[in-house]
């Protein structure tokens, strides 16, 4: 017979299993102009925008607007165009170093709180449930904030090859 912790641990990790399956499961963007004006459309995002003339360089683009024609760049106080028909690839970065500062912060943090279960459990028992169910968030937030999401190609122009890595 499964005790009422442990059946509420499992819960939690179960829970916890489903929103990183959801988040890992999202449907892919079609590498077309139309579907990366629709993902850019009306928000200032940061993508690489690679050029037919120089494919194995990638551009930093604070996206100011985007139409059929052209992509505008706002970047360090100057604005730059590209010609749609000029872009061989625009390139939405992933999140790399604070992730991993996260998971680390989640895992003292988690173990700060376990350490003060202890500690309050000889005085006050109450606060120590309250540590003690705070390190188990922490744990449990822990491996969702362990994940590195790659860069996300948004669009490739027709007949052209990516000469650049998605890291």
């Amino acid at each position: 017979m499964i005790t009422p912790a442990l059946r509420r641990l499992i819960t939690v990790f179960a829970l916890n299993l489903i929103c990183v399956t959801g988040a890992l499961a999202q449907s892919a963007v079609t590498a077309t102009w139309e579907g990366a004006r629709a993902k850019l459309v009306n928000t200032r995002h940061k993508v690489y925008v690679v050029t037919v003339a120089d494919a194995t360089r990638r551009h930093v683009c604070r996206v100011d607007s985007i139409n059929d024609s052209e992509i505008v760049c706002g970047h360090r106080g100057h604005t730059t165009s590209f010609q749609a028909n000029d872009v061989a690839a625009l390139i939405l970065p992933g999140r790399h170093a604070p992730l991993h500062l996260s998971f680390a912060s989640s895992l003292a943090l988690g173990a700060v709180a376990m350490m003060g279960a202890g500690i309050f459990s000889l005085v006050c028992p109450a606060c120590a449930v309250v540590s003690g169910t705070a390190a188990l968030v922490f744990f449990a937030m822990a491996p969702a904030t362990a994940f590195h999401t790659d860069d996300t190609l948004l669009y490739l122009a027709p007949g052209q090859s990516l000469q650049v890595n998605l890291d």
